[in-house]
């Protein structure tokens, strides 16, 4: 009986717990989130990023049709992600998924800006 209740409860946390990233050693946003840095990664956005992930950012951009995986829906994604870490994915990619690295169209403050626009526009649970 103790086992089942073990294994119940493993299987609880590994399907309904999200990981829990190292937050230590991730970028911090040197960018204060001012409407003017948001607006600014606004236009990122709509010129990089909107392509894939849509205008509401739900994955359902023009080109998500032609992807191998639907971008993720950053309504249920950017809120539980560190500044840090949506930076990295911007800056380089995400292996194995269709995510490209921007880190040589953007400099470093212009994808601090994307990731200003991603937390101010999917950033709670209102966007969800």
């Amino acid at each position: 009986m103790a086992g089942m209740a073990a294994a119940l409860l493993g299987a609880y946390v590994l399907i309904f717990q999200p990981p829990r990233l190292e937050t230590a050693n991730l970028p911090q946003n040197p960018i204060p989130a001012t409407p003017e840095s948001v607006a600014r990664g606004a236009q990122y956005y709509q010129e990089s990023c909107a392509g894939c992930h849509g205008v509401s950012g739900k994955g359902d951009g023009p080109l998500a049709r032609g992807l191998s995986r639907r971008p993720v829906d950053l309504s249920q994604h950017v809120a539980y992600h560190p500044d840090g870490q949506l930076y990295l994915w911007i800056a380089n990619g995400i292996p194995g998924t269709p995510m490209l690295a921007w880190g040589k169209q953007y400099t470093p403050d212009e994808i601090w800006d994307i990731v200003n626009y991603l937390k101010a526009t999917f950033g709670s649970a209102a966007s969800e």
